[in-house]
């Protein structure tokens, strides 16, 4: 049995998360990807559970959000109302340059040359509210040790993205009332490009994101390439100005799935989803 787990909040300033393979120039992605919110489940985690940042996997070392991904079928994100606007926007600061440099000045004599100045990528969002939507194995509820570590652990989210980007969680919800329903259907979450075929292009813009993958969390380095991104459309009331708002879904793509889950007393979330993740969900 899958689990959905609503989590609600506001942005203090706004987020900031490095697109992946960048280096100096350190370019934001406009919204948290799904890796950047199972990294925020994992951190409220960690405090709760005590876990370490690290651990040794098949002579691997993975963070700690690793362990998560086994349970986590899906997450999406949500820009929820406010009539607060999204602004990108790169900040000059000092930053820590010798990971980008050569060998030879990695000794001591060239310190002065270890830090530099750089635009440094954010996203500005203040007071803006979110969503976050997991869809969860129920295997979780056992792993952390009880359904009220779960709860405790969402609690604990304080941060998207770099640790600058606080939160403030304001409302979470657990829910098993989940069914697949047909389109129409209207929802703020993101989801990506390939499930749907037809759907109002007037309340959408496309990002890319990166492909979902435990690999993510390696704590090395590994080989980013374009083909670790796919389009997702993120839902707006205002696509020119990032003004938070939903689409209308009306034709999925044969591998896409639309949800409907039941949070009580008239609150209900709308999804879409790859078919595969309705299927291990078992709806």
């Amino acid at each position: 049995m899958a689990l959905a787990l609503l989590i609600e909040g506001t942005f203090h300033w706004g987020f900031s998360v490095r697109m992946i393979s960048e280096s100096a120039a350190a370019n934001p992605y406009p919204v948290p990807p799904p890796s950047t919110l199972v990294g925020a489940l994992a951190y409220g985690c960690a405090i709760v559970k005590r876990f370490s940042e690290c651990y040794l996997e098949k002579n691997k070392k993975y963070s700690t959000a690793a362990k998560l991904v086994k349970y986590i079928l899906w997450s999406t994100f949500s820009l929820k109302g406010n009539n607060v606007c999204l602004t990108s926007y790169s900040d000059m600061l000092r930053m820590f340059s010798l990971p980008y440099q050569r060998g030879a000045r990695h000794e001591p004599k060239y310190r002065d040359m270890w830090f530099g100045v750089r635009a440094h990528g954010k996203v500005y969002y203040p007071n803006g509210g979110f969503g976050i939507l997991y869809l969860l194995d129920d295997g979780i509820i056992e792993f952390l040790g009880g359904e009220d570590i779960l709860l405790r652990a969402a609690s604990h989210i304080v941060r998207l993205g770099s640790r600058e980007g606080l939160v403030s969680i304001s409302n979470i919800s657990l829910s098993s009332s989940i069914s697949v329903v047909n389109p129409p259907i209207r929802t703020s979450f993101y989801f990506p490009k390939k499930l749907v075929k037809v759907l109002d292009r007037e309340n959408v813009t496309l990002v890319t994101l990166p492909v979902f993958s435990k690999d993510l969390y390696l704590a090395e380095r590994i080989t980013a390439l374009p083909g670790m991104h796919e389009e997702y459309y993120v839902p707006l009331a205002v696509p020119a100005f990032w003004l938070p708002g939903d689409v209308e879904v009306r034709v999925l793509n044969d591998e896409g799935a639309a949800l409907k889950i039941d949070f009580g007393d008239n609150r209900q979330i709308n999804l879409i989803v790859p078919k595969r993740v309705a299927k291990l969900a078992g709806v």
